[in-house]
Parts: C-alpha cells; structure tokens; sequence
C-alpha cells in the first residue's frame, strides 16, 4: 500500500478545500492511500481539523503533496518554517526517489501562483523528489478562466467569494503509483557492509584531521607531536626534497602547489576529496636559489616575469576600460588581426 501525504497550510479554507479533493483523488487509486496533514500557525483561521504533520510522516510516506496559499508570490511562512526543518531527512535521503507534487490558491487572478508553486518545488528538488505537475494532455488547461497551471493545481478564490470550479476540480489529478516496491537495503549484505565501513572510516579520519588542523592553527601541534604522531602510530617520515613547483615526480601536482604556499617550520594536513590519502606535511627548510645573472636561466626566468607583468597590468587595464566605459569587445574582429599578423 502507497502512503500519499498531503501536507498542506491554509488560512480562509480554500487550501484546505483543495487538499481534501486531493485526497479524495488519491483514495481513487488501487493501492494507494492519502494522509492529510497540516502545519501549526497561531494566525491561521482554520483550527486545525487534520493533524500536524511530523517528521515521521516524511519518512512514512511514498509520496508527497504540498499545500500553500500565495504569500507574495512565495508559499506561507508555516510551511516553509518546517521544511527548513528537515536538514537530516535531506541529509539521510528520506525523500530522494519520491515523487511530489504542488498545489496553491490565491484571492485574485494575478496573485503570483505560478511563483508559488515553483517556491514549494524547490526545497523538494533539493531534497531528491520527482515533481509531477499537470501536462497539457489535460486539455482544460488551455480553457479554464479561473485555476490551473502545468506547475500543479490551483484555485482563484476572489477574496473567498468564489468556491472552487469544476474546472479546477478536475485538475487535481497528481501523482498515480502503478508500482510500490520495498528496496531498503539489508546490513547482512557485503556489499552493504563495506560501504557503511568505508563512510565510518571517513568520517573517522575527517574528525581526527580536524583535531590536528585546529591544534596546528592555535599553534598547540608541534614538530614533536607531528614525530610523536609518526612513532605512535607506526607511521614513516618521508623526507622529501623538491626542485621546484613543478616537480612532481613523488607528490600530486596540486599539493605541490599548496606545500609552496606554505612558509618554513609550519605544517598542514592536506586530503584528496575523499580522503583516502592524508598526508601531514612539515616544511623543514626552503632554501633560496641564486641565480647568475650572466646564466641561461636568469634570462629565461626574467623574460618570463615581465612578461607575466606586462600581461597583468594589460589585463587590469582592459579591465577598468571596460567598467569605466562598458567596452564590448567583439571577438571574432580580434581573432582576425590576430591571424593577419601571424
């Protein structure tokens, strides 16, 4: 059985209407079940007759329909005060794979529905849903003169002097389950198994990386710690001496660059993204190389500067005439002088 919830806010009963004729449209499914919640408000005129929703719900649920009245073109603060919320249901995936759907109300034709519909998908995105709307194939989408719109149902309640449409009723058809299937994963499997130990490792390694990094920056990890670290843990220092930026022949090109941007007797954990390798670097010693102004390699390394410079005061410059005078520079013409004088 397909659990659909319904979680909706409402001030002047329209929203509260809609929800209950989409529940009544989900009821109509083999298989499938509605649940009508709510969202707590000391403002709102309605009093509550369904129950407040709760993060179990959430997770209950095979599906999710969200509910709100048009609040400056975004949905109402109730409903979004809970979906801010749930940080550890997006984090967990508690909704990811589900489907979802939107619906609103407003007092007047141009009251800002679409935006609100959008609003409310969202959160719902972030969180890993598949959002369903109403396609064109329903043909009274092309017809009505009050609600409906391709983003997910809605109703003009012309400041509650109208009840909903039979147009807007037929277009509460959302979501239509043809299959529910359980595909939670079992512990006992191997492949389960490794990877909660592979994230425990992790995470392991990330809090312990963290612990060093703000001993290292409140100057609390020594070079005594940083041997003591090695010895405890059975862990060989591998001294390593590098010729230049570019020398990468022990150490990945990346962390070449960041152990240069580092001064001398200090040390920094550095990680690859899934921290799989962690490496605690010491800078015992950067020696300065003087170079013969008479060599090969002082004229090399000098053309190089000043051509780095001339290049960056160009580009600084280009860059204030085209903020000072919004110079548009037509590319394709460049490429032409370019080729000319090659």
């Amino acid at each position: 059985m397909a659990d659909i919830l319904i979680l909706y806010y409402s001030v002047n009963e329209s929203t509260k209407k809609m929800a209950r004729l989409i529940a009544r449209g989900v009821e109509m499914v083999d298989g499938a079940d509605a649940t009508l919640r709510t969202v707590s408000n000391d403002e709102t005129k309605d009093n509550a007759s369904d129950p407040l929703v709760e993060i179990n719900d959430l997770k209950n649920c095979s599906g999710l329909i969200l509910g709100s009245p048009t609040h400056f073109g975004n949905m109402a603060a109730p409903l979004k005060s809970f979906i801010d919320k749930t940080t550890a249901e997006w984090f967990n995936g508690t909704l990811a794979g589900k489907p979802a759907g939107v619906f609103t109300s407003t007092s007047s034709l141009h009251g800002g529905q679409e935006t609100t519909l959008v609003s409310m998908m969202l959160p719902l995105i972030h969180h890993g849903m598949i959002i369903v709307g109403v396609p064109y194939t329903e043909k009274k989408l092309a017809s009505t003169k009050s609600g409906g719109t391709p983003y997910g149902p809605s109703h003009v309640s012309y400041n509650n002097s109208q009840d909903i449409t039979d147009d807007e009723k037929e277009n509460y058809f959302l979501i239509q389950l043809t299959q529910s299937e359980n595909i939670s994963k079992k512990i006992s499997s191997e492949k389960v198994k490794n990877k909660v130990i592979s994230l425990l490792k992790r995470s392991a390694v990330a809090v312990e990386n963290s612990k060093i990094i703000e001993k290292i920056i409140t100057n609390k990890f020594l070079k005594t710690d940083f041997d003591n670290l090695a010895l405890n843990n059975n862990l060989k220092i591998e001294k390593i001496k590098l010729s230049g930026i570019n020398d990468t022949k022990k150490i990945e090109e990346e962390l070449v660059k960041n152990i240069y941007q580092m001064p001398e007797k200090k040390m920094y954990v550095f990680s690859d993204k899934n921290l799989n390798k962690n490496l605690l670097v010491y800078v015992n010693e950067i020696k300065n190389v003087i170079i013969d102004k008479k060599s090969k390699d002082y004229k090399k390394y000098y053309e190089q500067t000043r051509s780095k410079l001339i290049n960056d005061i160009y580009k600084t410059y280009d860059k204030y005439l085209s903020n000072e005078y919004k110079v548009n520079v037509n590319n394709n013409a460049v490429e032409r002088v370019k080729k000319y004088f090659e």
